[in-house]
């Protein structure tokens, strides 16, 4: 018998954060095409789990903020 795996998966994550550095509960992190959101605790941290290797789009949004998008790379390594 051999052991397969399939492809490499990762995290990420963050702290949501307003202009003046006050972490922001309840908002929505996402990544833009996967139907993968979350939404930040109490701390305005998230944690995205069991994303594939490569680039993503990261969408942050907040009821009374304009939406945040940013790019993030996920590496084996």
């Amino acid at each position: 018998a051999s052991a397969q795996s399939g492809p490499a998966r990762g995290v990420v994550d963050g702290v949501v954060t307003d202009t003046s550095l006050v972490p922001l509960a309840d908002a929505v992190a996402s990544i833009v095409g996967s139907g993968i959101q979350v939404v930040t605790g109490a701390n305005g941290r998230f944690q995205i789990h069991g994303l594939p290797t490569g680039r993503h789009y990261l969408l942050i949004r907040r009821l009374g903020y304009q939406p945040v998008s940013t790019e993030r790379r996920r590496s084996t390594s």
